[in-house]
């Protein structure tokens, strides 16, 4: 039988079938939601592994866990078609109630299923399918997660973020959440009586070999801390990743300071042994969102596809080195060549910053040094800066002003108050403005300029149609559209070097996604999306006019 809930309590569900660190960057949202509707039930649908990080956490009134075993071959590639996912996902929604609202924080075809499962289309927020079984996401904020695959360069918002932008509309300034356990259980696993001991914790696995830095320089950089007679390495992760630390030892040239704890953690232990060390080194992985969760300091480094706009580090003072991430859908960037631009010597620089007693250890200048980037809090959010203000590109200053615009335009007036002077003043206080950034925010603020005179044109020829003034036709963009607005829309696409792409590529996956069944609706829907993206474009005109 279902299960039911008093007749007057809101029934609330967020699904999030995710990884670890998914789940932790998820948290935020959770605590956003709960103060948004106290009396709530608010249910929370994940994998059972990942949800013991949130146990006992009166946030949630309920965890309804799926067996990952069982559930993890629909999230294959190729694996997903009715007959396969259908029956298993109808059986197990039938074992629930049907939620007033569920928010589907995880962007796939199972998630966006199961939500559908749930709740009518109109009672999701985030990713679900239509009543046809098209993929959609009304939510703007949803469609803006989506639609910046398309600009991940100049997308300012980390996950946490747009988590909590999704499930509430405006900025909620708080921190992430793990349960702790026992901590003296935790401290078995740790030798007694290191007061004295400069504790350090290395994650040198990740959910992909791509998004590993290499295991010499890992023993390298075990090589060069370990100089110092105070620090202790504890290398952490999971029994499959036993053999690359054992290799990684094995190049220690003092291998007693080692600490090997790989597969000997549960969730929860580890992240108590993590509140114990002074710093977390690794690679972009769930145990560097659990280390900024329980409040320690980390360095991060960021290969392949991981970006660090998008899923750093949340919380303030913790930092980043980036290699060169290839935009989506390219597949320029090889992994080698990636892995290559980071030095050992640039990581323990990074090290030295935030552990002051290894500024004594003799580490030499890196060649071709990436800029290091600091985590602080801004306008309620997580923002990156270069630690050197002077290693500021045309991107940086662009996703700074871009913040201020999408915040301006999806966000309710009353909600974000952030005054365009405020963004004017912040600019030159986190980098040094050069010339050829200017240069790069007159020709943006150029572009801007034009794709605002093509949108009064597109809302002409869309209100055009209430009256059946146009013919229209389905074209190669996946969309229906008037038939004059086809050629600028499919320029828009081409142009992926464009600054004003963010505007462009929001407005074209709102038309692509939407819950409109008839003409009427439609074109109702596509005049929507154009004043939002009008008001996005107005923004940035405005800010760019200000600076220049």
């Amino acid at each position: 039988m279902p299960l039911t809930y008093p007749a007057k309590q809101p029934h609330l569900a967020v699904i999030q079938l995710g990884r670890l660190g998914d789940m932790i960057q998820s948290t935020l949202a959770l605590k956003a939601l709960r103060q948004q509707n106290p009396a709530a039930h608010l249910s929370l649908i994940a994998f059972k592994p990942f949800v013991k990080v949130l146990a006992h956490w009166p946030v949630i009134d309920e965890v309804i866990t799926l067996d990952q075993s069982e559930w993890s071959y629909l999230t294959e590639p190729n694996a997903w078609d009715s007959a396969t996912y259908a029956p298993v996902v109808n059986a197990f929604a039938k074992k629930l109630n049907k939620f007033d609202r569920v928010y589907n924080l995880t962007f796939n075809e199972l998630a966006s299923y199961l939500a559908y499962s749930l709740a009518k289309p109109n009672q999701v927020t985030g990713f679900t399918l239509d009543d046809v079984g098209n993929f959609v996401c009304a939510s703007d904020w949803g469609q803006y997660l989506t639609a910046s695959l398309d600009f991940r360069l100049l997308n300012p918002f980390n996950l946490v973020d747009l988590f909590v932008l999704m499930v509430q509309g405006y900025p909620f300034s708080g921190t992430l959440h793990v349960s702790s356990s026992n901590i003296d259980q935790a401290s078995t696993l740790l030798p007694a009586n290191c007061d004295d001991t400069i504790m350090i914790a290395l994650q040198c696995g990740a959910s992909r070999n791509q998004r590993c830095w290499p295991l010499e320089q890992f023993a390298s950089l075990a090589n060069i801390l370990t100089d110092h007679p105070r620090v202790r390495l504890v290398f952490v992760g999971t029994e499959d990743e036993g053999p690359l630390v054992a290799q990684i030892i094995l190049l220690m040239k003092d291998k007693q300071r080692a600490i090997n704890l790989t597969g000997q953690t549960q969730l929860s232990q580890l992240a108590d042994v993590i509140r114990q060390v002074r710093l977390v080194v690794g690679n972009d992985t769930g145990t560097m969102h659990l280390a900024a969760a329980v409040g320690t300091p980390t360095v991060t480094i960021f290969l392949d596809y991981a970006h660090f706009w998008e899923t750093g580090p949340y919380g303030f003072d913790h930092l980043v080195l980036q290699a060169a991430p290839p935009q989506y859908p390219s597949q320029a960037t090889i992994w080698g060549q990636s892995s290559s631009q980071i030095s050992t010597t640039a990581v323990a620089i990074c090290i030295s910053q935030l552990v002051p007693e290894l500024q004594s250890l003799t580490i030499s200048s890196p060649n071709n040094q990436l800029p290091c980037y600091r985590s602080r809090h801004l306008w309620g959010q997580l923002d990156y800066v270069p630690i050197d203000s002077g290693a500021g590109a045309l991107d940086d200053a662009l996703r700074l002003i871009y913040r201020w615009v999408w915040l301006s335009a999806l966000c309710p007036p009353d909600q974000f108050t952030i005054p365009l002077d405020t963004l004017i003043e912040t600019l030159p206080q986190s980098f040094i403005l050069t010339a050829e950034i200017f240069a790069g925010l007159w020709q943006t603020r150029t572009k801007a300029q034009k794709v605002s005179r093509e949108l009064e044109r597109f809302q002409e020829i869309v209100a055009s149609c209430e009256q059946g003034g146009q013919n229209w036709v389905f074209t190669s963009l996946g969309i229906s559209l008037p038939q004059p607005l086809g050629p600028i829309l499919q320029e828009w696409e081409k142009d992926i070097q464009s600054k004003v792409r963010p505007i462009t590529s929001f407005l074209l996956w709102q038309m692509r996604n939407h819950l409109a069944t008839g003409l009427p609706e439609t074109i109702s829907s596509y005049l929507s999306n154009i004043q939002t993206a009008s008001r996005a474009t107005q923004a940035l005109i405005k800010a760019l006019d200000k600076i220049l």
